[in-house]
């Protein structure tokens, strides 16, 4: 069996060997341990029911248990050999590569220690170490295809989106994702709303709604296509606010996704695509929701001064309305989730202009989902979006790190679950300070990566 056991430089296919220890004079030996990592609970229990609940559960770091011989040299060559692991085991942090016969390796992050006991007497020259690691060994970097996110909701192909098939590894990853500066960069720093969904079936959640599939209420009717606004034919509703100009409904569905799925439940963060006509008209929006009589209203939001087409956050909007038992009893069988009746709802202050809608999209928010303000400056070639720190970073033309603004990320940026499907929703310009507002031409050339991350070895094929 060919294993390898190795202190490198880099998590990469051929780093650079400080010290291997399976070549003379060095030999590891078999009670060497890599460990498990504990997975910890946070355990919620109550006399008033039987069984405990873990409403929270994490791994902490695992511990090596390195047992290594030296043997054939001379004492003074010994001496060598054990400073230099005694080097590698002081380093603040360190890449320990491991190949127990397999064909890929896996890499363990570890932390400075001291050899726990040494063994030197004429018979045998032996060090044992507890060296400690984070909880999970990473593979080789896995680089997916760049993908055009379109920024068009009615797009033929990854509108406001992008997925991923199958992730490997044991347990979840961080996504990494670059684009370049063109994509995201403009004068007065561009935010984005980005949100996964990585359960069930991604491409079955509820995405966009177009708001001329609506029914028209109060003041409201459909418009003549109009090029800026998303889908075809008439494509936009508008509001003129001319009997009513009161906080009622402008904009209702009957039930919204039509068909009840497992694939309908979670919590959204909720978007609305609109225009003003005249600057400075004062509007306020909300959306509401209905099903079986129950009714939640949700944020009453002004909107910004300009008449450049904005996504308007509308906030949280939680599917079923109630308490969900999620499956049936302890079958263990998912439940579906009906639709709900939607109300879009508008009012003037102020003004004498119209308002313009187009098109709602639901950000799934239930599991990571973040708010990312982007630098505005020229100098770099692309951004990174590292969900590891929840960080944004600036990068050259070399891929060196460049200056940048503080980045601003609010939450939780996307995670993957191997072996399953991820659908991460990405709407490119949801702000109020940028220049130009939202538009639908644009696109988003994203390019995702990620180290899978394992609990012991790798199979050949995950």
């Amino acid at each position: 069996m060919n294993c390898e056991l190795q202190f490198v430089d880099q998590v990469s296919a051929s780093p650079t060997v400080r010290l291997d220890l399976m070549v003379a004079p060095w030999s590891v030996q078999d009670s060497t341990e890599f460990g498990l990592p504990e997975l910890r609970r946070a355990v919620v229990s109550t006399l008033l029911s039987d069984g405990e609940r873990y409403p929270a559960a994490a791994y902490g770091n695992r511990i090596i248990m390195l047992v290594a011989r030296i043997a054939d040299v001379d004492d003074d060559a010994m001496a060598d050999a054990l400073q230099d692991l005694y080097r590698e085991l002081d380093r603040p942090t360190n890449i320990l590569r491991y190949r127990p016969g397999t064909t890929e390796p896996v890499f363990f992050q570890t932390f400075r220690c001291g050899p726990d006991s040494v063994t030197w007497n004429p018979f045998l020259k032996e060090v044992t170490a507890a060296i400690p690691a984070e909880p999970f060994a990473v593979g080789l970097k896995e680089t997916l295809p760049t993908v055009t996110v379109n920024n068009d909701p009615a797009a033929a192909s990854n509108g406001l989106y992008f997925d991923i098939a199958a992730p490997k590894g044991d347990v979840e990853t961080p996504l990494f994702v670059q684009v370049p500066l063109a994509s995201v960069a403009i004068s007065g720093r561009r935010q984005s709303a980005i949100g996964v969904r990585r359960r069930g079936t991604p491409s079955g959640m509820p995405g966009t709604l177009q708001a001329e599939a609506m029914t028209a209420q109060t003041d409201t009717s459909v418009q003549a296509n109009d090029p800026v606004m998303s889908g075809s034919g008439s494509n936009y509703m508008r509001c003129t606010f001319a009997s009513n100009a009161s906080l009622v409904s402008r904009l209702a569905v009957s039930s919204f996704p039509a068909s009840a799925s497992v694939d309908v439940r979670g919590t959204y963060r909720v978007f609305v695509r609109v225009r003003k006509t005249v600057s400075a008209d004062v509007i306020t929006m909300r959306l509401s929701a209905s099903l079986d009589g129950v009714n939640v209203n949700g944020d009453t939001v002004t909107l910004p001064s300009g008449t450049n087409i904005r996504w308007v956050d509308v906030g949280l909007l939680q599917m079923p309305l109630g308490f969900d038992p999620q499956t049936d009893g302890y079958s263990g069988i998912p439940l579906a989730v009906r639709g709900m009746s939607l109300f879009v709802s508008a009012g003037r202050s102020s003004g004498s202009g119209s308002l313009d809608m187009d098109v709602i999209a639901y950000v799934p928010a239930d599991d990571r989902f973040c708010l990312v303000k982007w630098s505005e400056f020229a100098g770099p070639t692309a951004f990174v979006l590292d969900a590891a720190a929840t960080e944004v970073y600036a990068t050259g033309a070399s891929g060196e790190v460049r200056a940048t603004q503080i980045s601003e990320v609010e939450g939780l940026a996307p995670m993957l679950t191997p072996g399953r499907a991820s659908r991460v929703m990405w709407l490119l310009d949801v702000g109020t300070t940028s220049q130009g507002g939202d538009d639908k031409t644009r696109t988003i050339e994203v390019t995702p990566y990620y180290w899978p991350r394992y609990l012991s070895v790798r199979p050949v094929s995950s």
